[in-house]
């Protein structure tokens, strides 16, 4: 990149000397005469920036501070002529117009410690000053010194102990240099006051300035560093004081600068047995939060400090390494950012609007894709400050882009600079007119995005034609996967617009922390601009979905092409276990008690059965009296037909298809957040096990009468009150209208029938981005729920159909009439209760649940990805938890048995937001899948992690509490023997839970006749909310359940003795 500008910088003086007023197409031209000669422009920006002046103090040691920085193994710096180390002296050297012999004069010690002797007597120290005494103790040459006096030693601890702390600083930064000396490190050594000054220099921040105690701790870890150091002597002095100080900085500072300090001693001091224990126990979780720091010292100081711990075999075991070092050093060694692409790196390339409008250029204009692939890489580093001012040069340079001639008119070379400080034109005009062009740029951008993917617009919605398997160019994927990080960039862009209207709450720092346990989700997604992101989703959503489709469809083809494989074997097997089951079935007793070990025919729940009945379609003619009984005596679990199966990724994805699938998650979540109102935490359960978030309408006049009396007269009292209620009043409407429209998108585009596909991948970093999309999209939106005359009917329930056919009348009464044929679950639960559940021939597929191969075209127009409309009137929240639990229920069920924690929680927290906010009809499809008996599994198997197994309890017990169906199932799956083992649990708050869920059991069958209240409780509401009449003779089952009455009254009189 150093080389392009420096091409440019020489035509630009061509255009100089000729007198010729610069434009962008003859730059253009320039550009396009270079693309045959330059293969790459670099995946990092280069390191020329700014000539060095002798008079201009602060460029020199901006420079001389990026050279010191170490540079990437994959970045174009590390081919230059002089190594890191020695970039800085040779810069000094070369800036200076003195001969070398002047250059290369040693100052002698005595003058150095004169100097500063001189210096404690000004008391008035200048920026410029302080900047120049630091270079030249730093750049002094003291390798020739034979030996250091102890008079100069006396002196230098006379100056450590003074009250001026550029004195402190001067004089620390001289015995840095002595200690890089073999024969003045020694006598350094030898005098133990220095030593111990240089201790309360860096652990004491009362008598030391930022500064001072930056250099002290870097003096302490060069000492600890030293061989020849006996540890003895400073033992107790690092035991009890220095490394607790390490920790509290670690812990509480601000200065990253310190912390880096702080962390390279800690590095020191994990070389010795006694300091590593010491850090994994008690400082291991501050080194955690410094892994996902932007401040790249302190990611690589975090692994110098886990690389000392691991030298250790003792401390090196399964916890220690799960600690993400391994994908740190992975980012580090592949695409860590250099010295030019770190912080004040680019926001001194990005002082050149030039150099931004002719990466755009070749971003939007070349023909290359290999020049696009490596501009695209450029703008998304431009695109990563989060200073105001830097941002505003990247839309400056973007101006530059869009509008060349009126800024070159304006002012040549100026920029667009000038005109903010002209006072004709105010600062908002400016910003508008920014924004205004880089809406212009973001559109030339959108269009980019659909030309690479190849979307095209096919019935009313947008596909992409790239093929589905192989063929697609390494650069396109990499330039899709850049365009697509710089939307997910703009959504947190540090700029706002203007003028800008009522603010709604956002998300807080504290809600995602709700949402997930890692530091730099919260710290990455807090930033969201709530009307930005709108506008990034207004203006490439349907075309970044459209990607995201295009990724889902490799699964189905690749789970398709397995299917296809192995459907023989599958339907052979099949038959087999049908044929045993019902042999075995016919073996059992009618009835038999929930809890035993028999297996029970009057389980009053619908699942997915193991027999050959799911492959038959939904219009087959209703089950006779045998099938009945035969379908109603399997227990509700996940059967081996339909179990999601997992993937691994390579065999479906490159390596740069899975980076463009982790952007296009990452922009889907920060949208999904987007329309969340609130976040709460998972440990907190509602009463009634459903959403209290959604409001169905106003209240009665009667009750608002005084209400509205008290808030007038408050309001009166108040004075302007009135007003800012209503500007919070239009700011919470107006947010509300944005999150159901970005609410609404994500359900019209498909969202739960795409991510479907993407949860069936083996590795956890998809799983994790799915998880936390699918917890974000069903929290309420905090609408109400409009009953509108005009709005589409519901669906009617499968039993009102069923009744309505004759044909199906006459089975039912064939049913009554053969008492001995029909089940007993069926007799008891009549047709409203049991043709409620969907049956197993009527399952939907998930989008991967396909037995044949497609073609293309059929792939890429599945009717899995045609969503059904949203019901007028019904809360767009609850929509999307049906669709969720439609489609991705099984994957998440499955993913509590997965081996990494964060993967388990998130699904059991998926769980727990969609039993928390749902309705009854949307349990029992909860309950086909098996929900209840995972989960007390789940529970048994995690009893060593109490988070998870208060967790798991408490969606149980809400589970409980949504239905007694779901009650009778916790009692058959040995709900109760579970509650019984976890009462003698060692943690107090699993023990509260069992208690709750005990209490809960006990309100719920505990009072009165236990007969009529099961039968009024299920028969409390049906399907369509109405309320079955309750007078009915008394059944086979009334008298079943007062026979287990009584045995359950021998069992607590038999408990009690035990």
């Amino acid at each position: 990149m150093g080389d392009m500008k420096a091409r440019v910088m020489q035509y630009l003086q061509q255009l100089d000397h000729n007198s010729q007023v610069p434009t962008l197409d003859t730059y253009l031209r320039a550009w396009n005469h270079a693309e045959q000669d330059m293969t790459v422009i670099g995946d990092k920006v280069g390191p020329t920036t700014t000539p060095v002046r002798d008079d201009d103090e602060d460029t020199t040691g901006q420079q001389v501070q990026q050279a010191s920085l170490s540079l990437c193994i994959s970045c174009t710096c590390s081919s230059l002529p002089f190594p890191a180390q020695e970039l800085a002296d040779h810069e000094m050297s070369t800036s200076s117009d003195s001969d070398s012999d002047s250059d290369q004069e040693e100052l002698a010690l005595d003058k150095m410690l004169n100097m500063i002797k001189r210096l404690q007597r000004n008391q008035e120290i200048t920026s410029a000053t302080r900047k120049n005494l630091g270079r030249l103790v730093s750049f002094v040459n003291l390798q020739t010194i034979a030996s250091v006096t102890d008079d100069q030693i006396n002196q230098i601890s006379t100056f450590l102990a003074s009250d001026h702390q550029l004195v402190k600083e001067m004089s620390l930064k001289v015995i840095e240099q002595l200690l890089s000396v073999p024969a003045s490190c020694c006598v350094v050594l030898q005098r133990q006051e220095v030593v111990n000054q240089v201790i309360d220099l860096s652990i004491d921040n009362i008598i030391s300035s930022l500064e001072t105690q930056v250099s002290a701790l870097g003096v302490l870890d060069k000492v600890l560093r030293i061989p020849e150091l006996d540890y003895t002597a400073l033992w107790e002095t690092l035991d009890k004081a220095v490394f607790p100080e390490l920790v509290h900085i670690l812990h509480g500072s601000p200065h990253e600068e310190l912390k880096y300090a702080a962390c390279c001693v800690l590095r020191t001091l994990a070389r010795e047995i006694h300091f590593a224990e010491r850090i994994k126990t008690d400082s291991m979780f501050m080194l955690q939060q410094l892994r996902d720091s932007s401040y790249i010292k302190l990611k690589k100081a975090y692994v110098g400090v886990l690389t000392a711990l691991f030298a250790h075999p003792g401390l090196t075991d399964a916890g220690s390494v799960d600690t993400g070092v391994l994908p740190i050093v992975r980012g580090l060694l592949k695409d860590g950012p250099c010295a030019m692409c770190d912080g004040h790196g680019v926001e001194a390339v990005i002082e050149d609007q030039r150099l931004i409008a002719y990466t755009l250029a070749c971003l939007v204009m070349s023909r290359c894709r290999k020049v696009r692939a490596s501009a695209s890489v450029v703008f998304k580093t431009f695109t990563t400050v989060q200073r105001k001012s830097a941002a505003q040069k990247v839309m400056e340079g973007a101006s530059y882009y869009v509008q060349p001639e009126s800024v070159l008119q304006a002012n040549v070379g100026g920029g667009i600079v000038a005109k903010v400080k002209k006072p004709s034109q105010p600062r908002s005009q400016v910003e508008v007119r920014l924004w205004h062009n880089m809406d212009s740029f973001l559109d030339s951008v959108a269009g980019l995005i659909r030309k690479e993917a190849m979307l095209q617009i096919d019935s009313d919605h947008l596909t992409c034609h790239l093929p589905v398997k192989g063929g697609v160019s390494q650069e396109r994927i990499s330039c899709l996967t850049h365009l697509v990080q710089v939307v997910t960039n703009m959504c947190c862009w540090p700029l706002r617009r203007l003028p800008m209207g009522p603010v709604a709450k956002q998300i807080s720092k504290e809600e995602l922390d709700n949402l997930c346990e890692d530091v730099t989700f919260s710290k990455k997604y807090s930033r969201f601009d709530h009307r930005l992101t709108m506008e990034q989703w207004s203006r490439f959503g349907s075309s970044l979905f459209a990607i995201l489709r295009w990724l889902s469809q490799h699964i189905t083809q690749h789970v398709s092409s397995m299917s296809s494989s192995q459907s023989s074997q599958s339907s052979v097997t099949t038959l087999a276990s049908s044929h045993s089951s019902s042999a075995k079935l016919r073996a059992t007793p009618g009835s038999s008690r929930p809890g035993s070990a028999r297996p029970q025919q009057s389980t009053v729940c619908s699942s997915e059965r193991s027999h050959s009945s799911t492959s038959r379609p939904s219009s087959a003619k209703p089950h006779t009296s045998s099938e009945a009984s035969r379908s109603t005596a399997s227990t509700p679990s996940c059967s081996s037909s339909t179990r999601p199966v997992s993937v691994n990724t390579e065999d479906v994805f490159s390596e740069a298809e899975c980076e463009l699938l982790v952007a296009l998650l990452h922009f889907t979540l920060g949208v999904s957040i987007i329309t969340c109102r609130q976040i709460l935490d998972p440990l907190q359960m509602s009463d009634d096990g459903v959403s209290g978030d959604v409001e169905t309408g106003p209240q009665p006049k009667k009750s608002n009468s005084k209400l509205s009396v008290a808030d007038a007269s408050k309001e009166s009292a108040s004075g302007g009150g009135d007003s800012a209620h209503k500007y919070r009043e239009m700011a919470e409407r107006g947010a509300l209208s944005d999150r159901l429209g970005m609410r609404r998108g994500l359900y019209n585009e498909g969202l739960f029938h795409i991510l479907a596909p993407l949860l069936q991948l083996a590795d956890p970093q998809f799983k994790k981005l799915c998880g936390l999309i699918l917890r974000t999209v069903i929290q309420p939106v905090g609408e109400k729920q409009v009953l509108i005359a005009s709005a589409s009917k519901p669906e009617v329930p499968h039993w009102r159909i069923i009744h309505t056919t004759s044909k199906e009348k006459g089975e039912q009464n064939q049913y009554c009439s053969s008492p001995h044929d029909f089940s007993l679950c069926y007799c008891h639960l009549k047709m409203p209760l049991t043709l409620a559940m969907i049956p197993p021939a009527e399952v939907q597929p998930t989008g991967v649940a396909v037995h044949h191969t497609p073609d293309q075209t059929e792939v890429s127009r599945s009717p899995a990805f045609r969503c059904k409309q949203l019901v007028a009137g019904q809360p767009v929240s609850r929509e999307c938890q049906k669709e969720a639990v439609s489609c991705c229920a099984a994957e998440m069920i499955q993913g509590l048995f997965c081996r990494q924690r964060e993967v388990k929680k998130l699904c059991l927290l998926f769980l727990h937001d969609v039993v928390k906010y749902t309705t009854t009809p949307v349990l029992m499809k909860l309950s086909k899948l098996g929900v209840m008996p995972k989960l007390l599994d789940f529970i048994r198997v995690s009893d060593n992690d109490e988070e998870l197994a208060v967790i798991g309890l408490i969606v149980v017990e809400m589970l409980i509490q949504g239905d007694d169906r779901l009650w009778q199932l916790f009692s058959r799956h040995g709900g109760h023997n579970l509650l019984m083992a976890f009462t003698k649990h060692s943690n107090m708050f699993v023990r509260a839970q069992v208690g709750s869920i005990f209490t809960t059991l006990k309100r719920l069958g505990g009072k009165g006749d236990c007969v009529q209240t099961v039968r009024s409780r299920q028969f409390s509401t049906s399907a369509d909310g109405q309320s079955p009449s309750k007078s009915r003779p008394m059944d086979i089952w009334d008298h079943i359940m007062l026979r287990w009455q009584e045995e359950d009254k021998v069992v607590e009189v038999l408990q009690k003795f035990v």
